[in-house]
C-alpha cells in the first residue's frame, strides 16, 4: 500500500564510508556430509558485491542448538560452519558491515530432507539403494496382506510429509525414536524442549486467531506433577509459511529465555502429526479482555446504583447530587468496588477490586518485558493489551511473538508480503516504510498505555483505520484521557515522537513509571472515579469499545 522509489544512499555517493553496504545477493549454500553419522559442513557463498564491505557476519539459527556466528573479511565471497546438525529447520542469516552502517539482512533456510549432499561414497549410495530395494519389498508384501488398511496408513504417511518440506516428520521421526524408548534420555540432552506428547492432554478451547488455535491443556513433569499450560497449534491445511512462521516462533521464544513479564516456552512437540507449541497459561486472559471486563462491571454497577436512588430516593431534589456521592464519595477507599457506592454493598463481589495503581504497575511490568526483549535484539511489532497476559496474581505476561523477529545487528526490520498489520498500534515509520524497530515498539507502549488508562478502549474510536496514517502525519496525537493527569500522559505522548531516536527507551518508560508508582496517592496520575462518572452517563455498550 505504501510504496515509494526513492535512490538510496549508495546509488547517490557510491561510499561505504557513508552508506551501509548493499544487501547481500546470490546467497546459496552447500551441504558437505561428515563422517559421522549426522554432522555436516555447511559451505556458504554468494555474489562479490561492486564495492566492497569491512566484513561479512554470518548466523545460523536453529530449533534444536544455540546461534552460531561467522564474521569474514569484505573480500570473502564464502564461509563455512563446520559439525553442524540440520536434521530440523534452520536459517542462516547474512550482513555485510561498513564504516557507513550495516546493509539489509539476507538469509536462506532449508533442511536436510532437501539437501544435496557431497561427497556420499560410492558404498554409501550401495546401502542407500538395497535399503531402499528392501523396504520396497517388504512395503508390497504388507500391502498384499492388509489392503484394506492401505488408505488410512497413506493418509498418515501424507500427513507427516505434507508441508514445509519434510519438516514435520522430521520432527515426528525423533519424537518416535524418543518414545520408542531406545534411548529417550539421548534426544532430551540435545533439546531440553522436546516434549514426550503422551504427557499432553488437550482440553478446551481458549483463543482462535485466523492461522492458529489456543488450547488449554495439562501437562504432566517427569516427577508427576501436573500443570495447566496453553497449548498453540496451527489449523487444519496450512500453508507452507504458515508452518515456517510457526517454527520460526518456536525459535523465537527459545532464543528470548526466561523472564518474569514474559510468557516462557515450555516445550514443544508433534501429536497426531501436528506441531503443538507449549507456554505458561496464564487463566485471566488477555489483559484488553480483562480491561474492559471491569469497564463494563464498572458501568453495570454505576447503572444499579442509578436505579436504586431513582426508585428509593425519588423526594431529593437534586438527584445528580446524590449520584455523585454514589459513584464516588469514598476518597479514601481503595478499591472500585467500595468507590462506587456503599448502599448496596452485596454488589462488590461482581467487580474486580483494582486500584490505579495496580493499573499503573500493569504499564510498568510490561515496560520492564519489553526492556528485556530489546536487550536481546528481538522486535515484538505487535505490542498490544490483546498480547499481553493476565495471572491471577496480577502479574501481566508478553505474549505471541508470531509477528516477532531478531533484529540482529542494524536493529530493523522490514516486513515483506500483505500480511494483515495492527495499524493503530503502528508507529508513524512502520505505516509509511514498513520498518519496524524497538523505537516502533516503543510507539506501540504508548498506545497500551492509553488502553490501560481508558479500561480498552480501541485507540482512535472515531477515526477510521484508512484515515490514521493521515492524521499522524499532519501531526495528530490522541488526547489526554479524562482521568490522566499530565505527568502520566507526558509519558505517552513522549512514545509518539515522529522522529524514532527521540522517543524514550523501554528503561527509561520503566524508570519513569516507577517515579510514578514512588509517588503515588490514589487519583493522582490515574483517576479511577473519573472512570466512573463518564460511566454514570453512558449505556451499557458504549461504541467506544469495539473489537478491534
Amino acid at each position: 500500500m505504501f510504496t515509494f522509489i526513492t535512490p538510496s544512499c549508495l546509488q547517490i555517493h557510491h561510499n561505504l564510508s557513508i552508506c551501509a553496504p548493499e544487501k547481500v545477493k546470490g546467497l546459496q549454500m552447500e551441504y558437505i556430509r561428515k563422517r559421522s553419522e549426522e554432522l555436516y559442513d555447511i559451505a556458504v557463498n554468494w555474489n562479490k558485491p561492486f564495492l566492497q564491505p569491512n566484513n561479512y557476519t554470518l548466523q545460523f539459527n536453529s530449533l534444536q542448538f544455540e546461534p552460531r556466528s561467522l564474521v569474514v573479511p569484505g573480500d570473502a565471497v564464502k564461509a563455512l560452519f563446520s559439525n553442524v546438525d540440520v536434521r530440523l529447520w534452520y536459517e542462516i542469516n547474512i550482513v555485510a558491515e561498513s564504516m557507513g552502517g550495516v546493509s539489509l539482512l539476507s538469509t536462506i533456510s532449508g533442511s536436510i530432507d532437501e539437501a544435496s549432499v557431497a561427497e556420499l561414497s560410492y558404498r554409501e549410495i550401495i546401502v542407500a539403494l538395497s535399503t531402499l530395494v528392501i523396504v520396497v519389498g517388504v512395503f508390497g508384501i504388507i500391502y498384499m496382506q492388509h489392503c484394506n488398511k492401505r488408505e488410512e496408513k497413506n493418509k498418515q504417511t501424507n500427513m507427516e510429509y505434507m508441508h514445509f518440506e519434510g519438516s514435520m516428520a522430521s520432527l515426528k521421526k525423533l519424537l518416535n525414536r524418543d518414545y520408542a524408548g531406545e534411548n529417550s534420555d539421548t534426544l532430551l540432552s540435545h533439546d531440553k524442549f522436546l516434549l514426550v506428547p503422551q504427557r499432553l492432554k488437550l482440553k478446551g478451547i481458549l483463543g482462535s486467531g485466523a492461522y492458529g488455535i489456543v488450547r488449554l491443556a495439562s501437562l504432566q513433569d517427569e516427577f508427576g506433577t501436573i500443570a495447566d499450560v496453553a497449548v498453540k497449534m496451527m489449523k487444519d491445511n496450512p500453508t507452507v509459511d504458515d508452518i515456517k512462521n510457526f517454527y520460526r516462533e518456536i525459535s523465537m521464544m527459545k532464543s528470548a529465555g526466561q523472564h518474569p513479564n514474559i510468557v516462557s516456552l515450555i516445550g514443544y512437540c508433534t501429536l497426531y502429526n501436528k506441531p503443538l507449541l507449549v507456554v505458561e497459561y496464564c487463566s485471566k486472559g488477555d489483559l484488553q479482555t480483562y480491561l474492559r471486563t471491569i469497564w463494563q462491571n464498572i458501568v453495570n454497577a454505576v447503572f444499579e446504583c442509578r436505579t436504586h436512588l431513582e426508585s428509593n430516593m425519588a423526594s431529593f431534589t437534586n438527584k445528580n447530587t446524590d449520584q455523585e456521592k454514589c459513584v464516588c464519595n469514598y476518597q479514601n477507599t481503595h478499591t472500585i468496588a467500595n468507590r462506587l457506592y456503599d448502599i448496596q454493598r452485596d454488589m462488590t463481589k461482581y467487580i474486580e477490586n483494582i486500584t490505579s495503581a495496580d493499573l499503573l504497575n500493569f504499564a510498568r511490568q510490561v515496560a520492564t518485558g519489553m526492556e528485556f526483549l530489546s536487550s536481546n535484539r528481538i522486535v515484538h511489532r505487535d505490542l498490544a493489551a490483546r498480547n499481553v497476559l493476565v495471572r491471577p496474581d496480577r502479574v501481566v505476561k508478553i505474549s505471541d511473538f508470531g509477528l516477532s523477529r531478531d533484529i540482529y545487528q542494524e536493529n530493523v526490520y522490514r516486513k515483506k508480503g500483505n500480511g494483515k498489520l495492527p495499524l493503530k498500534w503502528m508507529a508513524i515509520e512502520a505505516l509509511t516504510h514498513q520498518i519496524y524497530t524497538t523505537y516502533s515498539d516503543v510507539w506501540a507502549f504508548g498506545i497500551l498505555l492509553w488502553e490501560i488508562v481508558t479500561l480498552g478502549v480501541t485507540p482512535y474510536p472515531d477515526t477510521p483505520t484508512n484515515k490514521i496514517l493521515q492524521f499522524l502525519k499532519s501531526g495528530y496525537r490522541m488526547e489526554r484521557p479524562p482521568n490522566c493527569s499530565r505527568e502520566l500522559y507526558s509519558i505517552m505522548y513522549s512514545c509518539w515522537n515522529i522522529r524514532p531516536q527521540s522517543r524514550p527507551t523501554f528503561t527509561e518508560l520503566k524508570q519513569n513509571l516507577d517515579k510514578l508508582l514512588s509517588n503515588y496517592s490514589e487519583n493522582k496520575y490515574l483517576s479511577l472515579c473519573d472512570i466512573l462518572y463518564e460511566s454514570a452517563d453512558e449505556s451499557n455498550e458504549p461504541s467506544s469499545i469495539n473489537a478491534c
